[in-house]
């Protein structure tokens, strides 16, 4: 059963209020035409005039009949909740689970009317604890989105934490080709750790004449081949 907004919100009437606030976002602050809302919910204007009515007898918009449509402040607040929920759960379906992008709005519009707030603030503050303290994307990231994909456990699922790079090769970081993979272990000087950091997944997308480029959680990083020789890492894949 769906969770009712306040005020016994229905999901499709939440999600009236919630495009009204995108249109006038999108728009500069320019208040929704009922082409406008009509266009993007994918519904007939008398089915969108019907609603809008209903919207407005409650409070929660002002409507005139082919005249803009504007969110009361109750209104706005309320579609600012539900357009919370659908940004948080869309990036954790995308970011996190590998959704496509597309697929992952659909998915995160059909949710956001179902979960209560303790359930939804768990969520972001999985996100909030997730870019404080993890710089770049994790190994245990990597390896569920393999897993996704392929159905098969990265290598160092169910190993304790000696065991996980028994059997890897351990290099130092400028021996590793273009498209090589692997996980920094070990980084023999304190200045470099702004470039890298043991726990690290790294794969290298150049290596020119006296440097290697890295990309390190979507971010790419230029290390000088000597200073690369002082960082020690386990060879995941090669390229």
């Amino acid at each position: 059963m769906g969770r009712r907004g306040e005020g016994g919100l229905t999901p499709r009437e939440e999600d009236y209020l919630e495009a009204l606030l995108i249109i006038e976002e999108e728009g500069g602050g320019r208040p929704a035409r009922l082409r406008d809302v009509s266009r993007l919910l994918g519904v007939r204007m008398p089915s969108a005039v019907q609603m809008l009515r209903s919207l407005s007898q409650r409070g929660l918009v002002s409507y005139e009949r082919y005249g803009w449509i504007e969110l009361t402040p109750e209104g706005r607040r309320i579609a600012r909740d539900v357009y919370r929920r659908h940004v948080v759960l869309k990036r954790f379906l995308s970011e996190f689970l590998g959704v496509e992008e597309e697929e992952a709005a659909r998915e995160a519009c059909s949710m956001e009317h179902y979960l209560d707030e303790d359930t939804l603030n768990r969520f972001i503050r999985f996100l909030e604890f997730f870019e404080a303290c993890s710089e770049v994307e994790p190994l245990w990231l990597l390896g569920f989105r393999r897993f996704s994909e392929e159905g098969r456990l990265p290598w160092f699922c169910g190993k304790p934490p000696e065991e996980k790079l028994a059997g890897l090769e351990i290099v130092p970081m400028n021996r590793l080709g273009e498209g090589d993979r692997a996980v920094v272990v070990e980084v023999g000087d304190p200045s470099l750790l702004d470039l890298v950091a043991p726990g690290w997944v790294i794969r290298v997308v150049e290596v020119g004449d006296g440097f290697l480029r890295v990309e390190v959680g979507g971010e790419r990083r230029e290390v000088p081949a000597e200073a690369a020789g002082l960082v020690r890492v386990a060879v995941v894949a090669s390229g």
